[in-house]
């Protein structure tokens, strides 16, 4: 289980994907700045795994499987990235369009991340792989 130190940081996070509409940037518990999709979206990367802080390289190799598997599956992948307000941490990551509550677990489990970011199409919040 998570501190709530690291929720709140996940919690207070910046997620910006680049959608066709253009940059769309979302906090929890605040209107998205930009033209949000109306459908369902999780934002998700491969980067830091659990508590874990690997160098770069293993990052960088981490997100190119997370981005092959996303394409396997079918869905549609965007650039994202989310990070601290003020842009000091920021991970690469994917806004992947039309992914069910359950998928974007799933996926974020599979790559060992503590959390990812879900747009359900009206409202933001933060779905937690370890609980």
């Amino acid at each position: 289980m998570l501190s709530t130190k690291l929720r709140l940081i996940y919690e207070r996070a910046v997620y910006e994907a680049e959608l066709e509409e253009g940059r769309v940037r979302f906090q929890v518990a605040q209107a998205p700045v930009g033209r949000a999709p109306s459908q369902a979206l999780a934002i998700v990367t491969a980067w830091n795994p659990a508590e874990l802080r690997p160098e770069r390289a293993v990052n960088e190799r981490a997100n190119v499987r997370l981005a092959e598997e996303i394409e396997r599956c079918g869905w549609r992948a965007y650039a994202a990235r989310g990070g601290s307000g003020d842009g000091s941490h920021v991970e690469p990551s994917f806004a992947v369009a039309n992914i069910s509550r359950a998928e974007a677990l799933a996926l974020g489990r599979r790559y060992a991340q503590a959390a990812v970011f879900y747009w359900d199409g009206s409202d933001a919040t933060i779905l937690y792989c370890s609980d």
